[in-house]
């Protein structure tokens, strides 16, 4: 058994700028009493499943092979690309991976290994809510962990659970009577059990509330209500339990206002136009969220490509490098190592889209480019507004204040791991992975002892120039933000 057990809540989509005493009581308490990570960075790309996975493992995307949202793998789907926030997806990475989803272990691995059990609980993609803790759908799972989704239950019959606690209501927008009811089985079911030393609760809002209505709305405003009248429910629940308990709550990323304004980003259309793609549905050059493959016999396109997306105003900064085959860094494009991007399922060419810090109509902050009527808000890209994500957290072992050194999405397995006496050992090539905050802990150095560098990278292209902006300290590197400004 864990000493100080741990819940650990994802908001999906909150941005720290959304927490205040007035709509998110409950986050602000918990701020106040805990240790508040201002600059609190997600990975790049700032999209769901990629930092779902950095989140469990405490690693960056090269090392835990999910490099997005979605993906392409010769093992999957018939070779055509998949979206990871399907589960069963997922499990066809399996056999290319010696029976793993993820290439590096999880938080709940390490907690098993010491004889601990943890149970994960989602009300977003089943994706997002396995990639926790994987190995709770192994061909052979070796322990009784659990996972809870209104679409998947493992470990404990559903019919059990909706016979004692009522049927699970359908999803909505907000999605309240639903987040409600896992509330409800966390607060009154696991947590009495008292025999889980993690447990996980991946909150889909404000996230589905914010890509269906967007940044400002009543309707998004009413789901970050939810979550935090949730989160407070159970931080109640748990002042009830005997045990020692750690709570942190985190967000995968942040968001913007999708505005057609800054550009289009019908790459697909762009490229058939062009000549460099056969037709918007052929396979020799697929676009995906946030990066396109190229086929053996289409790499010869890639300056020509890497030219036209340069001069697409809805696109931003270009990355190659690594990715699939370790492909070189090509002309035109930054160093996919800068954003500590890569891994096996990687595309040949990543990018971010274009993005301002105007404001929308409700004056929120944070525009990106988009397609016109699709998605109201959306995140993925390097803004800022998508970059910095909440982190806060409390409990045995933890320093309370607000502290402005950087940390990431990577960071918290590591702390957790260590505030419950686990050990924690990243990837030995990367001294970037995540870290352990030792700045938060009562016997560690107070924040304003810390340095931290600051450093701004152009890249000059025939079109303009790429800029990224990365902080560093204690040999740990993160990217605050990246954009394109063009000649």
């Amino acid at each position: 058994m864990l000493e100080p057990k741990i819940f650990l809540m994802v908001c999906d989509g909150l941005r720290p700028d959304s927490i205040d005493a007035r709509r998110t009581p409950n986050l602000a308490a918990l701020a106040q009493r805990g240790a508040d990570f201002q600059r609190s960075h997600a990975v790049f790309p700032t999209v769901t499943r990629a930092n779902s996975s950095s989140l469990a493992t405490g690693v960056y995307p090269r090392h835990h092979g999910i490099a997005g949202n979605e993906l392409r793998s010769a093992n999957v789907h018939d070779g055509k690309p998949f979206s990871t926030a399907d589960a069963d997806r997922l499990h066809e990475l399996r056999p290319s991976r010696d029976g793993h989803v993820l290439l590096a272990p999880t938080l709940a691995d390490r907690i098993y290994a010491a004889g601990g059990r943890t149970a994960v609980v989602g009300t977003g993609s089943t994706g997002a809510a396995l990639l926790q803790n994987p190995q709770v759908e192994a061909d052979e799972p070796a322990h009784a962990d659990l996972l809870l989704h209104p679409r998947r239950f493992v470990g404990l019959s559903q019919k059990t659970v909706e016979a004692a606690h009522g049927p699970i209501p359908p999803r909505a927008a907000p999605n309240t009577a639903q987040n409600a009811y896992f509330t409800h089985l966390i607060s009154n079911l696991l947590l009495p059990a008292a025999q889980h030393d993690l447990i996980v609760f991946w909150h889909t809002d404000p996230d589905h509330s914010q890509h269906t209505h967007g940044l400002g709305h009543p309707l998004a405003h009413q789901a970050i209500t939810d979550a935090d009248t949730n989160l407070g429910r159970i931080l109640d629940a748990i002042e009830q339990q005997p045990e020692p308990w750690l709570t942190a709550v985190t967000s995968d990323h942040g968001f913007s206002t999708v505005t057609p304004v800054l550009g289009d980003t019908d790459i697909a259309t762009a490229l058939a136009a062009a000549g460099l793609k056969e037709s918007p549905t052929s396979d020799d050059v697929v676009p995906v969220d946030g990066g396109i493959y190229l086929r053996d016999a289409a790499t010869d396109r890639s300056p020509a490509i890497i030219d036209l997306l340069q001069r697409l105003p809805g696109i931003g900064p270009l990355f190659t490098g690594g990715g699939m085959n370790d492909a070189p860094v090509l002309d035109g494009t930054m160093s996919r190592a800068l954003i500590r991007g890569g891994g096996d399922l990687a595309p040949d060419i990543q990018l971010s889209v274009h993005w301002s810090a105007a404001e929308n109509a409700q004056g929120t902050a944070g525009l990106c480019a988009g397609p016109k009527g699709r998605l109201a808000g959306t995140h993925g890209s390097l803004s800022p507004f998508e970059v910095l994500n909440t982190l806060i957290m409390a409990g045995p072992g933890l320093r309370p204040g607000s502290s402005e050194i950087p940390t990431a999405i990577v960071d918290v397995a590591p702390t957790l791991a260590h505030l419950s006496g686990l050990a924690w050992d990243g990837p030995s090539d990367d001294a970037n992975s995540g870290r352990i905050l030792h700045e938060a802990l009562t016997d560690g150095p107070h924040p304003s002892e810390l340095e931290v560098l600051s450093e701004t990278i152009r890249l000059a292209t025939p079109h303009g120039e790429q800029i990224l902006e990365r902080s560093t300290v204690l040999e740990h590197t993160y990217v605050d933000w990246g954009t394109v400004v063009r000649a």
